[in-house]
């Protein structure tokens, strides 16, 4: 029997969030998640915690790093997300077998988002609000035994 993980992105201003959510119990649950920037010359690169569903804005208000965007001229201060890529993370465990099959399902995503396992390429999303599914190989994307990322 195949194990289906269930991701949901949306993508603010081009970058990305994702959720996955569990169609068997040997998949563990996914609550936290990291989203991180790779660091500018005007921005130093931060981790802070995340919330999928939702969005970078969201998080980086949630975390103290923005004030409002939507209050007063707070909007017009958008170098910490225009002027560098965030990568949203987290980790899953499983009984992962050699005859199963494992895929990705993407629901509402938006495009720009590079999708990857355990640092190995998935898949790219390349139209905005399109399902994509996405096989996932034991080997090639090295599924084990333990968190995977």
């Amino acid at each position: 029997m195949g194990i289906s993980l269930r991701i949901i992105l949306s993508i603010t201003l081009g970058r990305c969030a994702a959720e996955i959510t569990v169609a068997a119990p040997s998949i563990s649950y996914l609550s936290t998640w990291i989203a991180s920037s790779s660091g500018s010359t005007s921005q130093p690169a931060i981790s802070i915690p995340a919330k999928v569903p939702g969005d970078l804005l969201t998080d980086l208000q949630a975390a103290g790093q923005i004030g409002d965007p939507y209050f007063e001229k707070n909007w017009l201060n958008s170098s910490i997300w225009e002027d560098q890529t965030w990568t949203y993370s987290t980790s899953f465990s499983g009984n992962f077998e050699k005859d199963s099959r494992y895929q990705l399902v993407f629901e509402g995503i938006k495009m720009g988002a590079m999708i990857k396992v355990n640092g190995q390429h998935v898949g790219n999303a390349t139209s905005q609000f399109t399902r994509y599914s996405f096989d996932l190989d034991m080997a090639a994307h090295r599924l084990h035994a333990g968190p995977n990322r």
